[in-house]
């Protein structure tokens, strides 16, 4: 066989090997996917997101000081966390307790000012999307729901959230990637 016959055959085989491999790859990473209902996905948030919205609602604004303190039933990062765990993952919780709130010599737990977590509370906020999917071989699906909307200063936020059901049926918030908060500056809002 000539040198270039050689090559080409090789050349073939390492195209078919290499097909054969991100074929398989991709077979074993798609997804069955389902539509799920927008209105029970935004149910499905607000229920999420509520100890957020009670505790920006809850806030005690101490003008005098210039601070925002927690509402009265967050002594301390403990408390703070089970609340939030009501409704979502721990992890969860705790990123937002590192994310937005701070110890404080004088005042103690203090909300960071200018810390901003935008919900599907929002009179701009809507469900862009809201389906359910499967690999082929795991034994329970996933709830994907992104939403979307604006806040203050012209900045939006987008958002998918990730739920799996728990031994009870109900739908449990497992995380998100996107927009997570912003701080905005207070001073420029005024």
């Amino acid at each position: 066989m000539k040198k270039e016959t050689k090559g080409k055959i090789i050349m073939i085989l390492m195209w078919i090997v290499i097909l054969g491999r991100n074929g398989y790859h991709l077979y074993e990473n798609r997804y069955e996917i389902v539509a799920f209902d927008k209105h029970e996905a935004r149910q499905i948030l607000e229920k999420t997101w509520s100890p957020i919205e009670t505790f920006n609602h809850d806030v005690i604004v101490d003008e005098v000081n210039d601070i925002i303190l927690p509402p009265v039933y967050i002594q301390n990062r403990e408390s703070l966390i089970a609340f939030f765990s009501t409704t979502m993952a721990e992890h969860a919780a705790v990123n937002y307790f590192d994310s937005f709130l701070e110890e404080s010599e004088e005042y103690g737990l203090i909300v960071k000012k200018g810390a901003y977590f935008p919900t599907i509370y929002q009179e701009s906020a809507y469900i862009l999307n809201a389906h359910t999917r499967k690999k082929p071989k795991m034994e329970e699906e996933e709830l994907v729901i992104e939403e979307a909307g604006s806040i203050a200063l012209g900045l939006g936020y987008r958002r998918k959230n990730f739920y799996r059901m728990d031994e009870e049926g109900e739908w449990v918030h497992q995380g998100f990637s996107g927009n997570s908060g912003y701080f905005l500056n207070v001073e420029d809002n005024e």
